[in-house]
């Protein structure tokens, strides 16, 4: 039996607990607590950060040598403070439910995953 690929598997769960959130919330109307709290949509941001994590995982520094057993100093990125600053500007009460819980909860992901990197 062979099993599905994670990466494709936690992406689909993921858009779909959002896809779920988004429709209960803003077309059939339900409040913050009916829709948010409930945990088939909470997962989504757990399946995001899963899927941003089998995405990464697998990526090396490109400047290391084939073979080397030390790794050059990388230089420090702002791509996680850009990230988590967009996480939380989406968590704020200036968007939609469904921004803070699909956008922001991307954004947050993202910079968790890339923090190490």
């Amino acid at each position: 039996m062979t099993f599905l690929p994670k990466l494709p598997l936690t992406l689909i769960l993921a858009c779909a607990a959002m896809l779920n959130g988004a429709l209960r919330r803003e077309w059939l109307d339900h409040t913050y607590r009916a829709v948010y709290v409930r945990t088939d949509v909470r997962v989504a941001s757990i399946f995001l950060s899963c899927a941003v994590y089998l995405l990464l995982r697998g990526r090396t520094n490109s400047s290391t040598p084939a073979g080397s057993t030390t790794t050059p100093r990388s230089r420090p990125t702002l791509l996680p403070l850009v990230f988590a600053f967009a996480g939380m500007l989406f968590n704020s009460t200036v968007f939609p439910d469904c921004v803070k819980y699909s956008a922001g909860s991307i954004c947050l992901a993202i910079a968790v995953c890339t923090i190490d990197r």
